[in-house]
C-alpha cells in the first residue's frame, strides 16, 4: 500500500455476495484501493462493532492483493481515522489516533479468517499519509504448515536533518494464530549510520545499509531460520573522484523460539535494525 497517491472519491458501490467472484483488486497487481477498502469495511462490520461507523471517507489508505503462496485467500489492509483536518486541528492537543487493520479473507464469501488491529499514535517520528503499508509479494513459508505474510511500511514523517541513525522500509512477518494474525519478526530493511558523528555534511564517513530477507534451509517439520543479509557500503565525503566505496556483507541469523524470531547471542549483529517498527512482535 503506497499511501502517497491521491485517489478520487469512491464512485462505485460494491455489492457483495457469498458467491461473488474474486474482484480485480485482489489479483496480483491491484489497482482499485477504494474497492479494497469498501469490501474490507463490509467484512468487518459483522465482527467489529466499532466498524459500523467506518466509511471509505474515513480511510487514509488501503492495500489488498491475493495472498502470496495461497490462491484461495486474499489479504487486505486499511488505515482509517478522522479526516486530516480534524486529526491535525488546532483544537487537538496532539494528532488524533489512526487504526490499522490487517485481515485475511477467503477468495469468495463474506468471512474474515484472521485479523490484526493496532492504534497508531502519530507524532514527529511517525506519520501515515496515503499508502504507507504494502503487502510483500514474497512467499514466506516458515514451516510446512505455516505461511507468513510480509507487510512493508514506509514512514511519511520528515526525517531529522542530522540523525545519528536513519532507518526506512521496515518489514514485518505475521502468521495466522486462530482468529488473529501474530507478528513474529520485524526489522528495518534499509538504514544509514554515521561512523564518526551524526549524518551531517561535515561527518567524514557513513554507512549505507540495504537488506534482504531469505529463509535458510530447514529440516523436515522444523521452522526455518531467517537470514537477514545486510549489504553495507561505506561512503566518505573526502573520497577522491572515481574512488570506489568500500563494501562488505554481513548476514544475521534469526531463530524462532516458539513465539517470535530472535537473534541468537552468537550471531553477527549490526546497527539500526528499527526496533520501533509499527507492526512488531511482543517482547
Amino acid at each position: 500500500m503506497v499511501f502517497l497517491r491521491r485517489w478520487p472519491p469512491l464512485v462505485i458501490i460494491l455489492a457483495l455476495s457469498a458467491a461473488a467472484p474474486v474482484p480485480a483488486w485482489a489479483q496480483d497487481a491491484p489497482r482499485l484501493p477504494q474497492a479494497c477498502a469498501a469490501e474490507l469495511i463490509q467484512r468487518l462490520r459483522p465482527v467489529r462493532p466499532a466498524a459500523q461507523a467506518l466509511t471509505v471517507r474515513t480511510v487514509v489508505g488501503s492495500h489488498c492483493r491475493r495472498m502470496p503462496g495461497d490462491a484461495t485467500r486474499r489479504v487486505a489492509a486499511i488505515v482509517y481515522g478522522p479526516p486530516i483536518a480534524r486529526r491535525f486541528s488546532e483544537a487537538a492537543a496532539q494528532p488524533l489516533p489512526l487504526t490499522l487493520v490487517l485481515a485475511v479473507l477467503p477468495a469468495s464469501g463474506s468471512a474474515v479468517l484472521q485479523r490484526y488491529e493496532k492504534t497508531l499514535e502519530e507524532d514527529a517520528g511517525l506519520q501515515v499519509a496515503g499508502s504507507n503499508f504494502t503487502w510483500d509479494p514474497a512467499v514466506y513459508r516458515l514451516a510446512p504448515d505455516v505461511l507468513a505474510l510480509g507487510l512493508r511500511f514506509r514512514n511519511s514523517a520528515p526525517e531529522a536533518s542530522c540523525p545519528d541513525q536513519r532507518t526506512g522500509n521496515t518489514l514485518s512477518l505475521l502468521i495466522p494464530d486462530g482468529s488473529t494474525l501474530r507478528p513474529v519478526f520485524a526489522a528495518a530493511m534499509s538504514a544509514q549510520v554515521g561512523l564518526a558523528g551524526p549524518l551531517c555534511r561535515h561527518a567524514p564517513a557513513w554507512e549505507e545499509h540495504e537488506r534482504t530477507l531469505r529463509l535458510a534451509p530447514s529440516r523436515p517439520g522444523e521452522w526455518a531460520d531467517l537470514l537477514l543479509v545486510n549489504r553495507i557500503t561505506v561512503q566518505r565525503h573526502d573520497a577522491a573522484e572515481g574512488e570506489k566505496p568500500l563494501m562488505r556483507q554481513v548476514t544475521m541469523r534469526w531463530r524462532y523460539d516458539g513465539q517470535r524470531y530472535r537473534i541468537p547471542p552468537d550471531s553477527p549483529s549490526f546497527e539500526a535494525l528499527g526496533d520501533a517498527t509499527v507492526v512488531s512482535p511482543a517482547p
